[in-house]
């Protein structure tokens, strides 16, 4: 079934696909690997789909940044720097594309570009006489032969509407455009706006004209037409757009590889989109998370990053900047994008708590560094710093690598080029550099640049949490803001939020609970006649001096410190202390748990 909402009972929602054996897939791949090697050189460097080293991420830096540069470009007037340029994007879809490509095109298209010999005539009967059924339980459908497209799920299909679509930007005059497999997008800059209308239906009318020819159907229904600029296109002049017979309609927002594109750029729409599908998928961390039956820290943490962070990460590299223009830890997101970013955040922090377990709402720095996790903030600029990286250095892709050398050799040839990612990614670099002597984070392999640049990231964050006064006794057990590995394994998962909540400042003694007004005393249950501390339940109770012992025996083995925080640290001893607190705790009924 095609993805989206769709309905069980409507037939044109369902789409066949190909299920193919290990050797017919082994087959493909060298198929696909002589074909790709061909026709590379011949796939538009706007098209990033089905490539290596490419993806939706570098596409879509590329696009908003180089309309953004189109955007904020000013001009004087009267002495004032007013904006220049109408901007005017296209988002075109064609309908069914896979299943409408016409094979005797393709076929013409491949002879074409050196697709010839042995290998074509294997092409042509990978295409010949293919059949198709339906299958409902055990039961199938007559088999009913097909005159078009090839067979969903095969990387042959893939690559060969790559080459098919190709040609579709032949004799292009937009000011930009990008392809990402059967996604078309186009912009139109101009001075003039009802010269930027005329050149946009030119565009239109030649993609018209390719479409008849090749048996690709595009739904101007489904077309969004978005008027980016800061000066806006009048009503009369939008109305003159067309496609075919068809008026396409303007929109307000529209949704280009998953992110939602609004017409000031502001990417609020989708921050908002995508804080709602992580607060959705959240409850598949929350259904494993419960206080007394659990999964480990380390299972926790991997349901958050497949199912929760995806969501919050998408499409970041091209707001991070926008919500915070020097990301630090202390700095507060801008006010527009207050609302939208504190939401995720929140979703964050209220996940990292889940996973650890802590109760009573401990700091949200030490529950980051109690995970080793870095703040949402500095985790989204990683990301966007790596792209960047990746860019500048050919990997992802050449479109995103041209204009990013563009922007290096002219930085200042627009007012806003390089503004949302290039400028902001390129400062924190130098900023993060000041940590590293021995990389040059700018110029090093990628594997050495992100490597050095989270240890960086680390040693800042080290010295900001050094410096805070809150969570003193974290700082104890944490004097470093370092990365971390979580337990895999626990003693029972009432013990291990235990282990980590007096790791937090917020354990089940007596001290805390009195501080909450939830005891009247302080002092160790066991007659000890002194404040029952983490420290003294630790350290120096006689009620579970064996379990105490043991511990010890341990540190002495291993040539470890036998202190507190060797002991709330140390992998090896983990099991033993939440066996020691299970022992304290649950042998006097006195502990709220």
């Amino acid at each position: 079934m095609k993805g989206g909402l769709r309905k069980l009972w409507e037939v044109s929602d369902y789409r066949g696909i190909s299920i193919l054996d290990t050797f017919c897939k082994f087959l493909e791949t060298i198929v696909y690997n002589r074909v790709i090697y061909l026709i590379a050189s011949i796939l538009s460097p706007f098209q990033a789909g089905g490539r290596a080293m490419h993806g939706t991420s570098c596409q879509l830096i590329r696009v908003l940044e180089a309309i953004w540069a189109d955007v904020s470009d000013t001009r004087r007037v009267d002495g004032k720097k007013k904006p220049k340029n109408f901007v005017i994007a296209a988002l075109l879809d064609a309908s069914k594309a896979f299943d409408k490509k016409n094979r005797r095109v393709l076929l013409r298209k491949l002879w074409k570009s050196g697709v010839k010999g042995r290998l074509f005539k294997f092409i042509m009967a990978f295409f010949y006489d293919r059949r198709q059924c339906v299958r409902v339980g055990d039961s199938f459908s007559d088999p009913v032969p097909t005159m078009h497209g090839g067979p969903q799920g095969s990387k042959l299909t893939l690559i060969f509407f790559l080459l098919y679509i190709n040609d579709s930007s032949e004799g292009s005059r937009a000011d930009g455009e990008a392809m990402f497999v059967d996604d078309l997008m186009l912009w139109i800059t101009d001075t003039n706006q009802a010269r930027a209308v005329r050149r946009l239906n030119a565009e239109l009318s030649r993609i018209h004209n390719w479409s008849i020819f090749n048996t690709m159907i595009f739904e101007p229904s489904k077309f969004h037409i978005l008027d980016l600029g800061k000066r806006t296109v009048q009503d009369r002049y939008r109305a003159l757009l067309t496609f075919g017979c068809e008026t396409p309609q303007w929109s307000d927002v529209a949704k280009y590889l998953g992110v939602m594109i609004d017409d000031e750029l502001t990417m609020i729409p989708h921050m908002k989109n995508q804080g709602k599908k992580a607060h959705n998928a959240s409850f598949r961390l929350s259904n494993h998370a419960k206080q007394h039956t659990s999964c480990s820290p380390a299972t926790l943490a991997i349901i958050f990053q497949l199912w929760v962070l995806p969501h919050l990460a998408y499409g970041s590299e091209n707001w991070i900047f926008l919500v915070k223009t020097k990301v630090h830890l202390k700095k507060k997101p801008r006010g527009q994008y207050k609302e939208a970013y504190e939401s995720m955040e929140k979703l964050y922090f209220r996940c990292a708590r889940l996973i650890l377990g802590a109760q009573q709402n401990p700091s949200n720095e030490a529950i980051l560094v109690r995970l080793g996790w870095l703040p949402l903030d500095y985790l989204l600029m990683y990301r966007a710093i790596v792209w960047f990286l990746k860019g500048r250095q050919g990997l992802a892709g050449p479109a995103l690598h041209d204009l990013i050398s563009k922007w290096e050799s002219c930085p200042s040839l627009k007012h806003g080029f390089g503004a949302r990612v290039f400028r902001p990614a390129r400062d924190a670099i130098i900023r993060f550099q000041t940590y590293i002597s021995d990389v040059d984070i700018l110029s090093a392999p990628i594997k050495q640049s992100c490597a050095a640049l989270r240890t960086a990231m680390f040693a800042e964050l080290t010295s900001l949490w050094s410096a805070s006064d809150h969570a003193k006794f974290t700082h104890l057990i944490h004097p470093e803001w370092l990365k971390r590995k979580l337990p895999s394994s626990m003693h029972s998962k009432c013990t291990h939020s235990w282990y980590h909540s007096v790791a937090l400042g917020r354990g089940p003694f007596r001290d805390r609970l009195k501080q909450m007004r939830k005891r009247d005393c302080n002092l160790c249950r066991y007659g000890c006649n002194v404040v029952e501390s983490p420290e003294h339940v630790l350290l120096h109770c006689r009620h579970v001096k064996k379990a105490r012992e043991v511990l010890n025996r341990i540190c002495e083995k291993r040539d470890l410190e036998f202190s507190i925080k060797t002991l709330l640290c140390d992998s090896h001893l983990q099991i033993g202390v939440e066996k020691l607190m299970a022992d304290f705790l649950k042998s006097c009924p006195d502990t709220i748990t």
